[in-house]
């Protein structure tokens, strides 16, 4: 086919613009994309191609490209010589028709001008990777255009669209650069429509498409499968999108392996609609060998799953907005302590995690070691019927580290849900962990399993977390029951027995038990009445008020008692005081420190007796509260 002129909708526009002088002089270092030096340069065959002048249309079949779509003959010097060619016109598009093309070394497109490579879907039109180099960019496009008077120069849009790439190559090192399409220095952009396949190679690709120094490329219904990278961002990046793409992964041990990885000075990184398969990490924000650090990541309907490091890991940047994203793993498939979410220790900013769900992350599913002011809202959290946690009573559905403040944690349910539950075996050891020099963490209006956690709802050991409004994960705000009648000498349970949960005792703590109920005194004489506060079957001591009704007389009583918690553990102590009023008439009692295990549950429960049944004296409890009072976080 000779090459002419076609009325085609998909022809590049004339006029591009590029951004940022100069090449990459080094893409990534280390997690298997190595540092490139320079652009790689087409290989001999290719630079001794004629160049001739055409329109800004080439089909590589055409004469003098001639591409062999059998995939029977190298087409790398012809599909070079297109490029070329599309760069002398100022622009243009390369066809690719229907076929399988064999590329054998880099190809390369140094230019100010736009750039459409187009094909006929990624089921028909395919380059076959087939080198034999341990590292290799296949395709490498870069915009050489010039900053003028501080504003970008010529236009430069570059367009990938409906092809597919096979790695039909030997096997290469993890640590290798193995990458597909490598964009540097791109100003608007689009790989769309475009699969990486493994093809008959021993191995998959390394990385996939790699956008260095760009602004405003976006990927779009990709899908990729390789070993290292599926996409990376890296270098001055202004804003990046991702959409409606799957990436499918190995493990590699790398340093820096993730499906997505934003390395360095990313400024606004969009995802939306992305599911990442298997591999070390799902999503990596993460800073660059100069130290230059990721700033925003906005991700909604992300779905990383049974990954070996992490499905998302966040160790640098500012803010971060997850909405409606659903993380899965199972220890059937990676038997890890993998966490769901993961914010490192020098993470700085801030992060919201709405109505996202977490299911059977064997690790701790969000885990919290760096950063102030999260807001985790409307999420289901849980495993199912089989092994969830990778061992028992160790991980925790949100742990929060030492360093981190400001934490809000609304509205959620924690493994109560058909598809968010406690697990067959090794439940969570809680739903909540806020580690001794954590500050400032409210858990609100949400749901736990109550007892059934290896250790407590909300461990507190820094008296760090303020509760409202919670069903499941401690002592809720207010507990009641009812009671029973004491008519004699014996030492018999007068109020309800309520349940402090194992770990809800924080230092600074303050409880307030209540009774209130009637009685009738004793007929013709006075006699006294003891009472006593048990908590964990440890006795306060008994309180006799010293004021009592007339004999015979009806009575209504009230009885509070103030517990507040001064320390914590195996050995905590426990303060009181006590006032009862019958008949109108009041009396107090305070209690000296006494011992009380808060790592375990503990009953509190106030008993009664009468010094002397004569008389018929009775005393019987009506109802019976025990709320927390309030505790008083570290600030």
């Amino acid at each position: 086919m000779a090459t002419e002129s076609h009325g085609d909708a998909r022809r590049a526009p004339s006029s591009r613009r590029s951004v940022l002088a100069g090449t990459a002089t080094g893409l990534l270092s280390g997690a298997g994309v190595m540092a490139a030096a320079g652009v790689l340069t087409r290989p001999q065959a290719a630079a001794a191609a004629t160049v001739t002048a055409s329109p800004d249309w080439v089909d590589i079949t055409a004469s003098p490209y001639n591409a062999d779509p059998t995939g029977s003959s190298d087409s790398t010097s012809g599909i070079q010589a297109a490029l070329d060619q599309v760069a002398a016109n100022g622009g243009g598009t390369i066809y690719v028709p229907a076929g399988n093309y064999k590329i054998t070394s880099g190809l390369t497109y140094n230019s100010s001008t736009g750039l459409l490579i187009t094909g006929d879907g990624p089921q028909a039109s395919n380059f076959r990777l087939a080198s034999t180099s341990t590292s290799i960019q296949y395709l490498t496009i870069t915009q050489t255009g010039q900053f003028v008077n501080g504003n970008l120069g010529k236009q430069g849009t570059v367009v990938i669209e409906n092809v597919a790439f096979y790695n039909d190559e030997q096997a290469a090192s993890y640590s290798d650069t193995h990458a597909v399409i490598v964009m540097n220095q791109v100003n608007f952009g689009q790989v769309r429509n475009v699969c990486i396949y493994e093809g008959t190679g021993p191995q998959w690709i390394n990385q996939g498409i790699i956008l260095n120094k760009c602004n405003q490329v976006d990927v779009d219904n990709a899908n990729i499968f390789t070993a290292v990278n599926g996409v990376v961002v890296s270098g001055y990046s202004q804003v990046n999108n991702i959409s409606n793409t799957s990436i499918w992964m190995k493990t590699t041990g790398q340093p820096t392996a993730a499906a997505v990885l934003y390395l360095g000075q990313v400024l606004t990184a969009n995802m939306v609609s992305v599911i990442c398969h298997d591999g070390d990490r799902g999503v990596y924000f993460t800073q660059d060998s100069e130290g230059n650090v990721p700033h925003l990541l906005f991700a909604y309907n992300v779905q990383p799953n049974n990954h070996t490091v992490a499905a998302m890991e966040i160790d640098y940047g500012a803010q971060v907005y997850l909405t409606e994203c659903f993380f899965s793993a199972s220890t059937s498939i990676v038997d890890m302590p993998i966490p769901g979410i993961l914010f490192g220790p020098n993470y700085q900013g801030s992060a919201t995690v709405v109505s996202s769900q977490f299911n059977s992350v064997a690790g701790h599913t969000i885990s919290l070691q760096g950063g102030k002011g999260f807001f985790i809202t409307g999420c289901e959290i849980g495993g199912q019927s089989k092994t969830y946690k990778y061992a028992a009573n160790s991980y925790d559905e949100i742990n929060i580290g030492a360093s981190v403040a400001e934490v809000t944690i609304d509205s959620c349910h924690f493994n109560v849900d058909g598809l968010a539950e406690l697990g067959g075996a090794n439940p969570p050891r809680s739903a909540v962990y806020a580690a001794s020099g954590a500050t400032q963490v409210t858990v609100s209006n949400s749901k736990g399993a109550g007892a059934a956690y290896a250790s407590g709802g909300i461990i507190d050991n820094g008296n760090a977390v303020m509760r409202s409004g919670n069903i499941g994960l401690g002592l809720a705000d207010q507990t009641t029951g009812g009671g029973s009648t004491v008519t004699g000498t014996s030492v018999a349970d007068l109020s309800a027995s309520i349940t402090v949960p194992a770990y809800d005792m924080t230092a600074g703590t303050v409880y307030r038990f209540t009774a209130f109920g009637h009685g009738t005194h004793a007929r013709g004489r006075s006699a006294d009445l003891s009472l006593e506060i048990n908590v964990g079957g440890t006795s306060l001591g008994t309180f006799t008020p010293a004021r009592k009704p007339a004999p015979g007389a009806a009575f209504n009583w009230t009885y509070t008692c103030y517990l507040a918690v001064t320390a914590t553990g195996s050995t905590g102590t426990i303060i009181s005081n006590e006032t009862f009023t019958w008949a109108g008439l009041t009396a107090s009692h305070g209690n000296n420190s006494f011992t009380v295990d808060t790592t375990q549950a503990n009953a509190v429960v106030m008993t009664a007796s009468w010094a002397s049944a004569e008389g018929s004296p009775t005393i019987t409890c009506d109802r019976t509260m025990l709320e927390r009072v309030q505790n008083y976080p570290a600030s």
